[in-house]
């Protein structure tokens, strides 16, 4: 059937397919746009079964979902239906194993049904990149105007409204500083004294919390109400994408990593399109050392404008041993981002790893050179010295390290190392108690820390407590041998069986990924050539 024309009625539901709205008698529907489309698809079969691929074909076209996901969607639109008093199987049944089939006719409406206006939702889209948890990666929120749907204009009176509060809010939170950020904070506060259930507001205010801490160092505290503002609009409409974002932004903030996983995958179950969320998913598996799963999602966004997506190809790319390519990918992403550390850094690791020391080297200085002032720059520059035997090298850099970040357990975990080589009795006693109090434990959710706990261990002689460690990150996901065949403290692993087999079992479970992706149908044809 042809939807060309705009307004249609099918049983009791009127159909505006323009603004892809729904209604029953005076009550919208609940219909996210994806579900909206997979209803056009099922009127269009109208009166004829139409199978799963055949939905996945017209629906979700070149992002790969199985039947699961059709299953899903369907329900949805069931439960969707459900919630404004209508019978489901009266307008949707389905045959086991062969799809689905819409069972009102459907006829031209000439005359436009008009409606109560309700509040549109607040479509702000957000790339979570590289989190910092301790003194791992920064977490940079970046929304994407090209999927940022604006709320409605201002009134034309004196008086505010929620909608025009969390307008200015929105506008606020896009300049990204720490006073824009309150002021947008203050603005959706205002607003839900006005409406509690304003659906704009607690998603941007929810966003606002995450990115207070993530990025401008405020309390952890903050993501509780981040994580409760999301799930009351979840509460409110489960159909939300936004909503499910915010959700997973503020779990990942909180290194619930497998939490905010669920929260990007049924984010982008509900909005298929959006590249910021598909693009934090795709980073989120590269830790997890889903690689293949990273790559193929990184691919799928490849021509949309993402921040640092030139960064994330090129880590997967180095974790799949394609090192040529990672290393024209990290330059790219080097130039065009001159300003981000997490470029230098990784670019710069990525050298270390390949015994390009000098390159290393002048990659660090020439970030350094340009402004840019992060503690992990000055303790690459410890390791490499730390590797060529200079310790009051080592030592002079971790101390510029965390004169920048005292917090950072990266720098701290190497600094103390570094100090107990010398230190005896009870002053040893002291520090390595300071140290075990602070920086050392066992619930670490990234795979990172568990790796600099190893290598504290290792350069303390801890052989036992340091391999426990390199297998706690390799379980929680770890795959970078060649940067832990480099680091200097592991030097002493290497004759261990125990490091032999683990240094096996990391580079077994990259070559069966790296065959996978070798052997995947999705590759675009010629991406692997370093030439292109």
């Amino acid at each position: 059937m042809d939807l060309k024309h705009q307004n249609w009625l099918t049983g009791e539901i009127s159909l505006d397919v323009l603004t892809r709205k729904a209604h029953h008698q005076n009550t919208r529907i609940k219909f996210s746009d994806l579900s909206f489309k997979t209803l056009q698809a099922l009127i269009r079969a109208f009166p004829a079964t139409i199978s799963h691929q055949e939905l996945i074909d017209e629906v979700w076209q070149k992002t790969a979902v199985s039947p699961e996901t059709v299953t899903q969607r369907i329900a949805l639109i069931r439960k969707a239906l459900s919630d404004v008093g209508l019978d489901p199987k009266e307008y949707l049944s389905s045959t086991r194993n062969v799809g689905y089939r819409w069972l009102k006719p459907i006829v031209k409406s000439e005359k436009r049904v008009r409606h109560r206006k309700r509040t549109g939702l607040y479509a702000v889209s957000v790339t979570l990149l590289f989190m910092l948890v301790g003194w791992w990666l920064l977490t940079e929120v970046f929304f994407d105007e090209k999927t940022t749907t604006e709320l409605p204009k201002a009134h034309s009176t004196a008086v505010v409204s929620a909608d025009d509060l969390a307008n200015q809010a929105l506008k606020y939170l896009r300049m990204h500083n720490a006073k824009s950020n309150q002021l947008a904070i203050d603005l959706y506060r205002e607003a839900l004294l006005l409406e509690a259930n304003h659906i704009n507001s607690l998603i941007g205010l929810s966003f606002a919390l995450s990115h207070e801490v993530t990025k401008f160092n405020q309390s952890y505290e903050l993501l509780q109400e981040a994580r409760s503002l999301a799930l009351k609009v979840i509460e409110i409409d489960e159909s939300n994408s936004k909503a499910w974002t915010a959700l997973a932004f503020a779990d990942d903030a909180s290194g619930y990593l497998d939490k905010a996983i669920e929260g990007y995958e049924n984010a982008i179950l509900l909005a298929p399109e959006n590249a910021s969320s598909i693009s934090s998913l795709a980073y989120l598996y590269s830790v997890k050392g889903r690689l293949v799963e990273a790559f193929k999602l990184n691919l799928s966004v490849l021509d949309s404008d993402m921040h640092y997506l030139d960064l994330q190809i090129a880590h997967v790319l180095e974790l799949l041993g394609f090192e040529v390519l990672a290393e024209q990918w990290y330059d790219k992403a080097d130039k065009l981002s001159p300003d981000n550390v997490f470029a230098t850094y990784q670019k710069a690791r990525f050298l270390l790893s390949s015994n390009q020391t000098n390159q290393a080297v002048i990659t660090i200085n020439q970030a350094s050179g340009r402004g840019v002032i992060r503690p992990e720059l000055p303790t690459l520059l410890a390791l490499i010295a730390w590797k060529n035997g200079d310790f009051e090298s080592a030592l002079s850099h971790l101390e510029n390290a965390i004169s920048i970040d005292a917090g950072d357990m990266n720098a701290q975990l190497l600094m103390h190392s570094l100090l107990l080589k010398s230190a005896t009795g009870e002053r040893r006693e002291n520090m390595l108690l300071k140290v075990k109090n602070n920086w050392l434990n066992d619930s670490f959710t990234w795979s990172g820390p568990w790796v600099y706990q190893a290598h504290f261990y290792a350069q303390i002689g801890d052989e036992e407590s340091a391999l426990k460690s390199l297998e706690n990150a390799f379980l929680a996901g770890y795959r970078n041998y060649k940067w832990l065949s480099w680091l200097p403290a592991f030097e002493t692993l290497k004759a261990n069986l125990q490091w032999q087999h683990l240094m096996t079992d990391i580079q077994d479970d990259v070559s069966q990924q790296r065959q996978q992706v070798l052997n995947a149908d999705w590759l675009p044809t010629s991406f692997l050539d370093p030439k292109n």
